[in-house]
C-alpha cells in the first residue's frame, strides 16, 4: 500500500480554493468521491450523483462511470471503468498525474486532483484497511455557495 498526497483545486475560482489530502492508495475512486465534498469542506457540499464525466472542453479521454450511470443503464462506450471498481493507485501513479472531477453538471464545479507525492508504506506501517481513507492536512479558502 502507498500513501498518496494529493491536492484538490476548485477550478476557475478566485481567490484560490484548495485542499491537500493524504490518501490511502487502496481506496476506490467512489470512496474518494465521498471524501471530496464533505471531508474537504469544499463548500460543505453533499456528494452529487452526477460527477464522473469530465467536461469535454478540458478532457477528451475516457471517464469512470458512476453508480448512477450504472443504475440508469447508460452506454459505457467512452467509459474506462466503473468508479466502484477502480482503485486510486490505478489512476494516480506518479507525481504530476491529474484527474478532473466534475461536482455538478448544472454548475460545472470542476476540480483538479493532482498527485503531489507518493510514499511506499511497509506492511507493518500501513494503515488499517478498515481505517480512515483520507485525511485533509492543509487547505485554503471556502468554495463559493451553490445556487
Amino acid at each position: 500500500m502507498r500513501l498518496l498526497t494529493v491536492r484538490v483545486d476548485v477550478d476557475e475560482v478566485e481567490p484560490a480554493v484548495w485542499r491537500r489530502f493524504e490518501v490511502r492508495s487502496d481506496g476506490t475512486m467512489a470512496q474518494f468521491h465521498d471524501v471530496l465534498p464533505g471531508g474537504a469542506r469544499l463548500g460543505g457540499r453533499a456528494p452529487a450523483p452526477l460527477h464522473a464525466r469530465p467536461k469535454k472542453d478540458i478532457w477528451g479521454g475516457p471517464y469512470l462511470a458512476s453508480e448512477w450511470d450504472v443504475e440508469e443503464g447508460d452506454d459505457f462506450d467512452e467509459a474506462s471503468g466503473v468508479e466502484t471498481e477502480v482503485v486510486l493507485d490505478q489512476v494516480l501513479r506518479a507525481p504530476g498525474d491529474r484527474v478532473f472531477y466534475v461536482y455538478d453538471f448544472g454548475d460545472d464545479g470542476v476540480h483538479t486532483i493532482k498527485l503531489e507525492k507518493v510514499v511506499e508504506l511497509a506492511a507493518s506501517g500501513a494503515p488499517d484497511a478498515d481505517g480512515l481513507l483520507a485525511e485533509c492536512v492543509a487547505g485554503r479558502n471556502a468554495c463559493p455557495l451553490e445556487d
